[in-house]
C-alpha cells in the first residue's frame, strides 16, 4: 500500500472527520509516517496527515492521525507527554483510512519480527 505524508507534499486536511482510533506508539507512527506536524495546537499536540494513492479508482484517500485532549496542550502539566501518547484518533474522507493505518503498522511489525526470525536462524545455522 502506498502513501505520501504531510512531510512530502501538503495533504489537505478540510473535509475529514473522526473514523476511530487505534493503539500505537508515539516512535512507531514517527518511524513510519515521519515527524508529526504541530496539530492546532490547543487540543492536540501532534498529527500526521496521510494520502493514500489508491490505484483501483484514482479516489484520493486522505487519513489524519492526532491526539485529542489528552496532551500538554489542553491538559497543561496533567497531560500526557507526547510521546508517552498511545491512543491516537484517526480521521478521513474515507471509511477505509482506519483499516489502511493499521494494515500500515501490522505490515511493519510482522515484517520485523519476520527480519528478526530469519537472523535468529541464522545465527543458529552458523553455530
Amino acid at each position: 500500500m502506498s502513501y505520501l505524508t504531510h512531510n512530502e507534499i501538503f495533504v489537505n486536511p478540510n473535509g475529514t472527520s473522526l473514523k476511530g482510533n487505534i493503539k500505537c506508539g508515539y516512535y512507531l507512527l514517527v518511524t513510519l509516517f515521519g515527524q508529526p506536524h504541530k496539530a492546532d495546537e490547543h487540543k492536540s499536540d501532534a498529527g500526521w496527515d496521510i494520502l493514500f494513492l489508491d490505484d483501483d479508482n484514482h479516489k484520493e484517500i486522505r487519513a489524519t492521525i492526532y491526539n485529542w485532549k489528552d496532551g500538554f496542550n489542553y491538559c497543561g502539566a496533567n497531560g500526557i507527554q507526547t510521546d508517552k501518547i498511545t491512543d491516537w484518533h484517526v480521521g478521513g474522507n474515507h471509511s477505509s483510512v482506519v483499516s489502511r493505518i493499521q494494515e500500515v503498522i501490522d505490515t511493519y511489525i510482522l515484517d520485523c519480527l519476520e527480519n528478526t526470525i530469519t537472523n535468529s536462524n541464522k545465527h543458529f545455522e552458523e553455530a
